[in-house]
């Protein structure tokens, strides 16, 4: 869509233009010498406001055509026409205004600093961290340059970005608009696309404009213009699932665990995200304990650190903690016991939940059993 803002440009349009005004005096001339002349083949008008030399409808607030003026416009009595209510107008206006050309300051003027050192050939992608609170950062992991993006384009590369392959135009919509009309969210969409494009255009002072793929009716971030750190995490995990000897195991389950930085968006809140938020932690959590598992005989200190790991994790579980202690005892830390229990009761107090007779137990024998180990020793 190209926005014309003076006459001569809409004189000189490329075909199949149409040309929206509302009918004043000074323009009613222009416009009828336009349509009557050479270049009628190739521009239709819709005005607000009579115009003797085509049709003329009488619409009312519902979109009806309640009358006509006489002629071959009369069939369209009684039609109900397509219309959009104030905030889908003023969405779209606001996309008509966005894609007007304006004019651009000297080259000199509009250099960013940021931007000075950057080979336009080489042209760096977009940092994406989903792991831990979103950010966005271009050219490099130091300019941080999130507040660029409103939150609820963020929320749309985030989704985007939890789904590499792509995701449908109705899948988005449904996650960002669920409330929404059809009619609204596809509105709603179109304005995103086109405000996402210019965020990132004006953010990266015009070295990337777009960072979408679209193509089989999906939409998908293009891998050559983001850097997102999820998906490192997600194709170690799918790794882990498909590794078939101990020692691939082990490799994908300490990559799974070193590359897991936070919970998936952290402080984004959406319900799309929750039930994906969770599977990721779940996969992590799985990777921390089968990596905690293989090296409990040979390595019982990074087996603790691990387990250590997997507590921060999951906080409410109790098997994790009485691995702990049994580790703790194990190295002869039995001083540290009571105080893993003390935690576990406090974060189970969390959810009004409390210890259970096997984890009591524990941290009351395990020092006994050392310390008569001790005196057999």
């Amino acid at each position: 869509m190209q926005v014309l803002s003076s006459y001569q440009q809409l004189v000189e349009c490329v075909p199949r233009t149409v040309a929206v005004a509302c009918l004043t005096e000074d323009n009613r001339r222009q416009l009828e010498s336009m349509l009557t002349g050479e270049s009628a083949s190739r521009l239709a008008g819709i005005f607000l406001g009579q115009w003797k030399h085509g049709i003329t409808l009488y619409i009312g607030a519902d979109g009806t055509v309640s009358s006509t003026n006489p002629g071959p416009g009369e069939k369209l009595s009684g039609t109900k026409l397509f219309r959009l209510d104030g905030d889908d107008a003023r969405d779209l206006l606001g996309l008509f205004r966005e894609a007007e050309p304006r004019p651009q300051p000297a080259a000199a003027e509009a250099e960013l600093e940021l931007t000075a050192n950057v080979n336009p050939t080489e042209r760096p992608p977009l940092q994406l961290r989903l792991l831990g609170a979103p950010t966005i950062s271009w050219p490099d992991a130091e300019h941080d340059i999130t507040s660029a993006v409103q939150p609820r384009l963020r929320e749309l590369i985030v989704f985007l970005a939890v789904h590499p392959e792509g995701a449908t135009r109705e899948a988005v919509m449904n996650a960002l608009w669920p409330a929404n009309t059809t009619d609204k969210s596809n509105n709603a969409l179109n304005t995103a696309l086109s405000r996402l494009r210019n965020a990132i255009s004006k953010a990266t002072s015009g070295m990337i404009t777009d960072i979408l793929i679209v193509g089989g009716g999906r939409y998908r971030l293009d891998p050559d213009l983001v850097n997102v750190d999820f998906w490192h995490l997600d194709r170690a995990i799918t790794a882990r699932r498909t590794a078939s000897t101990a020692e691939d195991r082990i490799a994908v389950y300490r990559e799974v665990v070193s590359l897991y930085a936070g919970p998936l968006a952290d402080g984004l809140d959406a319900g799309w995200l929750e039930s994906v938020r969770e599977a990721v932690r779940r996969d992590v959590i799985d990777a921390a304990a089968a990596l905690a598992h293989a090296l409990r005989e040979v390595d019982p200190e990074q087996t603790l650190e691990l387990l250590e790991l997997a507590r921060a994790f999951d906080p409410h579980n109790e098997m994790l903690y009485r691995d702990i202690m049994r580790l703790q005892g194990r190295l002869g830390r039995v001083e540290a016991i009571p105080r893993t229990l003390a935690l576990l009761a406090s974060k189970l107090a969390e959810v009004d939940d409390k210890p259970s007779a096997e984890a009591t137990w524990l941290a009351t024998n395990l020092p006994r059993h050392h310390a008569k180990d001790q005196r057999l020793t």
